[in-house]
């Protein structure tokens, strides 16, 4: 079996990820592991964050065949300006670096503010979003400040999402219908009218006993 870049040089090695054959030169061990290059830079790619001026925490030497981390944590982030750029959720993770989580925020801010034109109702989602981006983004920012490596997206908020995906859709569903249809009050009247035709019926049954 030939390389996969050098047709001309026999291959010992295969990548642990894609499984591609490798000669000498071509082959990098990561943490013990024979990978190729194209999968490092798959991986150096889909994972960039804010936490380091470079997308992943090692670089390739080539002379060795090894892996070895050289991300620089970036400069001091103050809490006092996230703080301050938490009044518009969205913000706070741009001026970190983390523009796909930023831009999620934001849009959400931006969505609920339709929501309160339109229903007139929901002003209480501000309030969660914005205490929720703030505790988050200072949570991140300390992470960050330490020296972490911290992946720029959403993932967490999807997976909480898909979840409880089915109480959260039937507690805006309710708040909805609360404020559109008074649906309140149709259910009392509702459960008012049942206990009146079933007191009604008791006292029918009664009535023809003692006849």
């Amino acid at each position: 079996m030939n390389c996969i870049h050098h047709a001309e040089v026999q291959a010992y090695n295969a990548c642990g990820n894609c499984g591609v054959w490798l000669c000498d030169s071509c082959a990098v061990t990561v943490n013990g592991r024979i990978v190729c290059k194209r999968c490092i830079s798959n991986v150096m790619d889909a994972h960039f964050g804010a936490g380091y001026d470079t997308p992943e925490p090692f670089s390739i030497n080539n002379s060795h065949g090894t892996a070895k981390r050289t991300g620089k944590p970036r400069r001091y982030i103050s809490g006092f300006w996230i703080f301050l750029l938490s009044c518009l959720p969205g913000l706070n993770y741009m001026a970190m670096g983390m523009m796909k989580r930023g831009l999620f925020f934001m849009s959400a801010f931006f969505g609920i503010i339709f929501l309160i034109d339109t229903f007139h109702f929901f002003a209480f989602l501000l309030v969660i979003l914005f205490f929720a981006s703030l505790c988050d983004a200072q949570s991140k920012r300390r992470r960050i400040n330490s020296g972490e490596y911290v992946p720029d997206d959403i993932d967490d908020i999807m997976r909480f999402a898909k979840k409880y995906k089915v109480p959260l859709l039937a507690a805006i569903a309710f708040l909805v219908l609360v404020r559109m249809f008074h649906i309140v009050f149709v259910v009392v009247l509702c459960l008012l009218g049942w206990y009146l035709i079933k007191n009604r019926g008791e006292k029918s049954g009664n009535s023809d006993n003692y006849r």
